[in-house]
């Protein structure tokens, strides 16, 4: 189930819900895009290079006025480019999240269906979300920013439906926040799918589901590499 939002127009961000469009067409052209965006980054990244090394290899652009402002420039243009796509909504996300932060509920409402997006985008599109690398650090972020917040009702069951479908598939890097997402979710609309799991033919996707269980039954239990490694230590006893 994909996240609805009340209109794309209402998004500076909302042709990234093209990403997961059913229409081939439509993905293609955002992707193209993605891509172009991309392009436009590693052009800036290359004149920000030249400036350095055109400064003898230096960051100290004192005396180089001429090539600071170009340093300076192309800095912009790498920001400019990286914050057209997910990056530059979901910083905005994860600023929000901040334990200290204001944590406007009207600006969590038009980012949290962003969040929700890109963890979508990679359980229907993992090659195209890995191209042309992999965004991990951006994950494990999003993860904990939406584990931290009161989730918004309309984001409910998608999130939910992202949760079971890291129990049933191969594990991923940073699945673990879907752990602690899923303490922020506990609720009969979760437990009764992963519950489900734990008779799958698949064993793995039994031990995670009982795993996940258990940590949901006891708010004490670490949700943690470690942990895992002990509570899989201990159904083998």
């Amino acid at each position: 189930m994909l996240l609805a939002v009340e209109s794309r127009d209402d998004y500076d961000f909302g042709w990234l819900f093209d990403l997961v469009d059913p229409d081939p067409a439509v993905r293609a052209a955002a992707l193209r895009r993605r891509d172009a965006d991309i392009s436009d980054w590693r052009d800036a990244l290359d004149r920000c290079n030249a400036a350095y090394w055109a400064n003898g290899g230096s960051f100290d652009f004192s005396d180089s006025p001429a090539l600071r402002a170009a340093r300076d420039q192309a800095q912009a243009a790498m920001r400019e480019a990286r914050d057209r796509g997910f990056s530059g909504i979901l910083s905005e996300f994860i600023t929000e999240c901040r334990p200290f932060g204001r944590r406007d509920p009207t600006a969590l409402r038009r980012l949290v269906p962003f969040a929700v997006l890109f963890l979508q985008w990679e359980v229907a599109y993992p090659r195209d979300w890995c191209s042309p690398w992999p965004l991990w650090g951006l994950k494990k972020d999003v993860l904990r920013g939406l584990a931290s917040i009161e989730i918004p009702r309309d984001s409910r069951a998608a999130l939910v439906e992202l949760v079971v479908a890291a129990v049933r598939r191969e594990h991923r890097c940073e699945d673990r926040g879907f752990v602690l997402l899923a303490r922020r979710l506990d609720g009969p609309d979760l437990r009764n799918p992963v519950a489900q799991c734990l008779d799958s033919p698949d064993p793995i996707v039994g031990l995670r589901a009982g795993f996940l269980m258990d940590v949901l039954a006891d708010p004490s239990m670490p949700a943690t590499v470690a942990s895992w490694k002990r509570w899989l230590a201990s159904t083998a006893a």
